[in-house]
């Protein structure tokens, strides 16, 4: 289980393996079952944290508390998501990016601010919907007057091809192939994401009213700022917990001037040193689980 280490089972009587973990305090907790050294998913549990092709599948079991958490569903005004589909001429390969319009959004001719919103090291740009519920999480927020109506953009961050859009097909590595190569991933972003987000969605294509942020491996792709055309993303907040030190990186393990966040405890970053634009770092408090992401992205 996440956060909270592997749990022995025992074998009863009837031969079903059981595990009593708990008393839990309430969470998005996630778990697999490990048999012979191999993490597996529950059968029995439908609710599933999406993955990338080649990691294992997680379940994720909700522990309710006295009242609705921030990330429940609550009567207020609901915004929309949509799964765009494009053919990324970066890659060669058809994938999915997820796009989050705000509530009136259909029937306003507004313009809106953009938040392109990155996903961690092993999984989907599904993921921040499907059991993050960042739509939820905005919906509270601008219902509450906590954000302004905003696009919230999810794109695929691992260069590969998306799921169930036909035949596989691999993508060869641009570069020095490893996660660290984000090559591919920032050629999409620029060339072909950005464009179609301002050609095809209500947005404002100026940089004051474009951010970008993520988590885990979303934050550590906040290098790909500097090799941005002046001006193009100047506003970011970049989430992450671990401090990463391979690869010669050590942006990530360098923290000064530390500025509370509001609402979030845990071990705010200030500027990162040799950023090409403002970079707000905040590494939360307590285990990698979904309620201490989604109140980093509530803070955000």
């Amino acid at each position: 289980m996440q956060g909270k280490g592997a749990q022995a089972m025992t074998k009863e009587s009837d031969g079903v393996w059981s595990v009593t973990i708990g008393p839990l305090p309430p969470e998005i907790w996630i778990y697999n079952f490990r048999i012979d050294g191999v993490s597996l998913p529950d059968p029995a549990n439908i609710s599933q944290m999406p993955r990338a092709a080649g990691t294992a599948i997680s379940s994720f079991v909700e522990v309710s508390g006295d009242g609705p958490a921030f990330y429940d569903a609550r009567p207020v005004p609901h915004g929309e998501v949509r799964m765009v589909l494009y053919e990324s001429k970066a890659m060669g390969v058809d994938r999915y990016m997820w796009v989050y319009t705000p509530p009136g959004y259909e029937k306003s001719n507004a313009k809106y601010p953009v938040f392109y919103l990155l996903h961690g090291n092993g999984e989907t740009q599904s993921g921040w919907v499907m059991n993050g519920r960042a739509n939820i999480i905005m919906d509270n927020l601008i219902a509450d007057g906590k954000a302004v109506p905003m696009v919230v953009v999810m794109p695929h961050g691992h260069p590969i091809q998306s799921a169930s859009v036909g035949a596989f097909s691999v993508v060869p590595p641009k570069g020095q192939p490893g996660m660290g190569n984000f090559t591919l991933f920032t050629e999409d972003l620029l060339a072909q994401i950005i464009p179609t987000i301002e050609k095809d969605f209500r947005v404002y294509a100026d940089a004051d009213h474009r951010a970008i942020g993520g988590l885990s491996m979303g934050a550590m792709q906040r290098r790909l700022d500097r090799t941005f055309p002046p001006g193009v993303v100047p506003l970011r907040s970049c989430v992450q917990r671990r401090i990463w030190r391979s690869g010669g990186d050590a942006g990530h393990s360098r923290y000064r001037d530390p500025v509370p966040v509001e609402g979030v405890t845990g071990e705010p970053g200030g500027d990162e040193e040799g950023a090409a634009s403002p970079v707000s770092w905040l590494r939360p408090a307590g285990d990698r689980n979904v309620s201490t992401w989604a109140e980093a992205r509530k803070a955000l």
